[in-house]
């Protein structure tokens, strides 16, 4: 049987039905439910928006939410699927209102150099092989002249590429698609007992087996915000979090963050950079190893992929898309700083090593 709650998050009541499996306090405790009625609080309070936005201009008014499922992660709040009743004033017509609720994720772009000393012999093999088809040039055209250079041209290309960056990628099952193999960048659901970074670093153990800290990561969606234009998205990140600052007050409270589904879910992917060297070792052994949380049911599978293949092999995946796009772009903008810049094209010498706690994949 469901039950009915007067919902105190929108300022004036709004009832809320459909409760079977939890209580309302419940749900008013949930931090996804609580980001998106704030949002929706302040987005239904805009009026006469200078911008001059036609739907913004409208005033709407929130009727009331109907609760059409739950899942439940034990004792918490794992998905909630309702309907808000919003309709606009003057002429009562209806929004689309079904929204899927499950929270905020973060989502890494691993790039992986080899060590320096492994760069260095590949790259000086390479200039050795270009000086003898320099030498080879100066000969006389013939069949065995042309099949030397291409002979040269290819070795050193095998050269280059062994010591190219390599972007993880995990590949598992994903049924919401029908897939039970699809490869994406390293992701996970934001936990209510991590940070945005703690949570990120925690995800880069637990599918690819490195151990690192929040203070390795370079959030690119708060990078990205100082160089935008736009009022809240530039200054939320970096000014006034809690909207203090008037101007900000006629934009809606929207998450500086990626939304990959705005049409029906109100995920919210905060996505980050993390960079380093691992040894030879390593580097093939995430090639393919199996990874995961086996209390969590996990079936992870690591795959390397060259930085420069990344935007075929991950076309797929939205999240790896937007990744890789604001990496190009705030590296071509020079918006990751001196020294993130720097550490793009030259890393300190340090070399992960992985868990051993994490199997290699037989």
């Amino acid at each position: 049987m469901s039950t009915t709650f007067e919902c105190k998050l929108f300022g004036d009541s709004v009832k809320v039905k459909g409760l079977t499996t939890i209580t309302g306090e419940h749900l008013e405790a949930w931090g996804p439910f609580q980001t998106w009625a704030k949002a929706l609080k302040k987005a239904l309070e805009l009026k006469n928006d200078k911008r001059n936005n036609h739907i913004l201009t409208k005033d709407f008014t929130l009727n009331g939410i109907e609760i059409q499922s739950v899942n439940l992660f034990g004792p918490k709040i794992g998905f909630v699927k309702l309907e808000a009743n919003i309709t606009r004033t003057d002429d009562g017509s209806k929004l689309p209102g079904i929204a899927f609720l499950r929270g905020g994720s973060v989502a890494i772009l691993m790039i992986l150099y080899h060590s320096k000393e492994e760069e260095t012999k590949a790259h000086e093999a390479a200039k050795a092989l270009e000086k003898t088809k320099a030498l080879e040039q100066t000969k006389a055209d013939s069949e065995t002249k042309n099949q030397g250079i291409a002979r040269l041209n290819k070795e050193i290309t095998c050269l280059n590429e062994s010591v190219e960056p390599q972007v993880v990628f995990v590949v598992q099952p994903r049924v919401a698609i029908g897939s039970l193999a699809f490869q994406e960048i390293p992701a996970g659901m934001l936990d209510v007992n991590h940070t945005f970074a703690g949570q990120a670093a925690k995800e880069i153990n637990e599918e690819v087996g490195i151990t690192s800290n929040k203070d390795d990561l370079k959030d690119m969606t708060a990078l990205a915000a100082k160089k935008s234009s736009n009022r809240w998205w530039s200054k939320a990140t970096t000014v006034s979090k809690n909207l203090e600052d008037e101007e900000l007050q006629a934009d809606e409270t929207l998450q500086a963050a990626n939304y990959p589904s705005v049409g029906g879910c109100d995920e919210a992917i905060t996505l980050y950079l993390y960079q380093t060297r691992v040894s030879k070792e390593d580097m093939e052994s995430l090639k393919s190893k199996a990874t995961g949380v086996p209390a969590e049911v996990e079936h992870i599978t690591t795959k390397l992929v060259p930085l420069k293949n990344v935007w075929t092999e991950g076309a797929r995946d939205g999240k790896t898309l937007a990744a890789l796009a604001l990496y190009q772009n705030l590296k071509n903008a020079a918006a990751l700083g001196d020294k993130e810049a720097e550490e793009v094209v030259k890393l300190d010498d340090k070399v992960v090593k992985l868990d051993p706690s994490k199997p290699a994949k037989k």
